[in-house]
């Protein structure tokens, strides 16, 4: 009888995972020379679509899972129940990450800037930054919404990713038919303007411009300020406008990157995703018992996350050359 090593299916199971992501990305590298306009230009922004949505949800999520599995490591030999508090929230993180994936899949992402702002609380809590919340809770035009979480999303990753922030501080203004979203953080030497490609914030110029508003991100001495202001009345009609203009013909073409997408999404990053979640599910009953296992097993929860996270950026940037035009710099 053959004994398994603990671990030893999951990981097998995530370098398969892994090794058909990594077709996904030669698929993209093929399919650069695809239809002519007017479905090619098409298929690029959709392209494009999908390496935003890569970036800004399985980017933050998996940032997030790592930020707390090494605090839970560090805190399993000395505080057991904190560390199975922090585990509880890295599930909490994996599983919302999941849903996340399946409704990209779908094709009808929809955010919640209330619900960010909650995780955001939970996630500076976390790593020990001073957070001030202050949210409205007056509900918002969809597409308002989910650019809105989206921002704070970006924001708080690149705030974890580039500073030492010590204290943060998140609100929502109204101002006639007008939203304001502010992150100011202090401790921000090295946070990367809205230029810069690796900071993310270029994508969310677009994506805020799109419906007509504004994105701003300057220092003030050490503090770093990002502010996102959007209009009420023109949300609802961009998108309706946007698909009236599309031509029937390109449809076909769109449909099947937006179904091969979907496919690939729902089967190579969830599957890694998934793996976090059930490892994550064993380990929490784990700590009180056997701190030093625990500690083995978050261990590999972290190594799997880390590599997840890495081929979900590659992937997405190889979305984005695919998605370029000829001979332009990416």
């Amino acid at each position: 009888m053959t004994t398994t090593r603990p671990g030893g299916y999951a990981s097998g199971l995530l370098g398969s995972g892994l090794v058909r992501l990594t077709g996904l990305t030669t698929h993209v590298r093929r399919s650069h020379a695809e239809p002519a306009e007017p479905a090619g230009s098409a298929v690029t922004t959709e392209r494009l679509r999908f390496a935003r949505d890569l970036h800004d949800l399985l980017g933050y999520s998996l940032s997030t899972i790592i930020l707390k599995c090494e605090l839970a490591n560090r805190l399993a030999p000395r505080d057991p129940l904190r560390a199975q508090r922090e585990l509880a929230e890295v599930l909490r993180t994996g599983r919302q990450a999941l849903a996340d994936v399946r409704t990209v899949a779908r094709g009808y992402r929809r955010m919640s800037l209330a619900d960010e702002a909650e995780s955001a609380r939970a996630t500076l809590t976390a790593a020990r930054v001073r957070a001030a919340v202050r949210v409205g809770a007056r509900p918002l035009p969809p597409e308002v919404d989910t650019v809105l979480a989206t921002v704070l999303r970006e924001g708080l990753t690149n705030m974890l990713r580039h500073s030492k922030a010590a204290n943060c501080v998140i609100t929502t203004t109204r101002t006639g038919d007008t939203v304001r979203l502010r992150l100011v953080n202090d401790g921000a030497t090295q946070q990367p303007g809205p230029a810069d490609p690796e900071g993310g914030l270029d994508n969310l110029t677009s994506r805020v411009t799109r419906l007509g508003g504004t994105l701003d991100a300057h220092h003030e001495g050490e503090w770093f300020h990002l502010t996102a202001e959007l209009p009420l009345t023109r949300a609802g009609t961009s998108g309706k406008r946007r698909a009236r203009r599309r031509a029937e013909p390109v449809q076909p073409a769109v449909t099947a990157e937006r179904l091969r997408f979907a496919r690939d999404l729902d089967e190579r990053l969830g599957r890694g995703l998934s793996l976090i979640v059930r490892r994550c599910e064993r380990v929490h009953g784990l700590v009180p018992r056997d701190a030093a296992r625990a500690q083995r097993e978050i261990a590999d929860i972290l190594r799997i996350s880390r590599r997840t996270l890495a081929e979900v950026r590659a992937v997405a940037r190889d979305y984005r050359e695919a998605g370029a035009p000829r001979g332009a710099e990416c």
